[in-house]
């Protein structure tokens, strides 16, 4: 399948070549992270990805024969799902992405947490940022902060997620003259849409659903992903955010809209939920918000994402 293939090219260009995972100098990160912060905004994206819903880790209880048969299944789901996507894919032919996700992230990464005044550089591809390693240092190291944005229907059409990957790397020029990139810390934001459960209703229906929101509906719920993403990474560097992360309790479960999640709960209305899991190296951020199809399709207002004022912080909870 094209888009996921293009997405696995794209995170094996620059994170699987070259790169080690180090140990950042210290179990803390500055405040802001860096006053000018190198950012590194990779748009690579042109339409709506179909993320796989992956047959994997049942097929492997059932050794060698298990996998084969679950990779055959994930193909023929994948190549389904393409087939009913094509509906979906033209109500958001005219939809910008890369540009809503790039106004969400240029105000997130100017938050007090993250940088007063960040130097953003746009690429319009994981080739480009690739390409241009060398040309961006103006010296032997340097740090910056990449972001890759991506949005996604998944294959089984249950739901629609946007989702925001940050690293935090240190390039060094080599002896050799080759760019190394070591990852101090990363994140995983991420929200899901999915629609309302109807007995009965499969990926055929759940397509069609779908469609029957609208070009209007579908793009502002896309925009609600953006924005939420985009604010999950203002807060995770806030004050507050960074208290949360300090004083995190592993093992505690929320239970929301008949759903169990694990890990510490940052905010939570009677719409959506924000859940957090891991602490200063590696974290991810996981938002949740029902599809209402009849308030979706009456183009809904996004809820508001709570914006990091200088020098105070963001309520956990609404």
């Amino acid at each position: 399948m094209k888009s996921w293939c293009n997405r696995a090219v794209l995170f094996s260009m620059l994170f699987f070549t070259g790169v080690q995972i180090v140990k950042a100098a210290a179990d803390t990160i500055a405040y802001p992270v860096e006053p000018a912060l190198n950012v590194e905004l990779v748009l690579h994206q042109q339409e709506i990805a179909v993320d796989v819903t992956s047959t994997a880790p049942v097929a492997m209880q059932f050794g060698l024969i298990g996998a084969l048969v679950g990779a055959a299944i994930d193909n023929a789901n994948a190549q389904a799902a393409e087939k009913r996507v094509v509906d979906i894919r033209n109500l958001l032919v005219d939809y910008d992405f890369n540009r809503a996700a790039e106004d969400a992230v240029q105000s997130a990464v100017s938050s007090p947490g993250i940088s007063p005044k960040p130097v953003i550089t746009v690429r319009k591809s994981g080739w480009d940022a690739v390409a241009e390693q060398g040309n961006a240092m103006t010296g032997p190291q340097q740090t910056l902060l990449r972001l890759i944005p991506h949005y996604a229907i998944a294959s089984n059409f249950e739901s629609i997620k946007v989702s925001l990957q940050a690293y935090y790397l240190q390039r060094t020029v080599k002896d050799s003259g080759k760019i190394k990139e070591s990852v101090i810390f990363s994140r995983n934001y991420s929200y899901e849409l999915p629609l309302e459960k109807k007995q009965g209703s499969g990926a055929d229906e759940d397509a069609d659903r779908w469609v029957a929101i609208g070009k209007d509906g579908m793009a502002t719920l896309i925009g609600i992903g953006i924005r939420q993403t985009a604010d999950m990474l203002a807060y995770d560097f806030s004050i507050e955010g960074r208290e949360q992360i300090a004083n995190a309790k592993s093992g505690k479960t929320t239970q929301f809209y008949g759903k169990s999640y694990r890990g510490t709960v940052l905010r939570e209305t009677p719409d959506y939920i924000w859940v957090a899991n891991g602490k200063i190296k590696a974290r991810s951020v996981i938002g949740v918000q029902p599809v209402a199809e009849a308030t979706a399709a009456a183009h809904a207002t996004a809820p508001e994402a709570a914006q990091v004022p200088a020098e105070a912080s963001v309520p956990a909870s609404e």
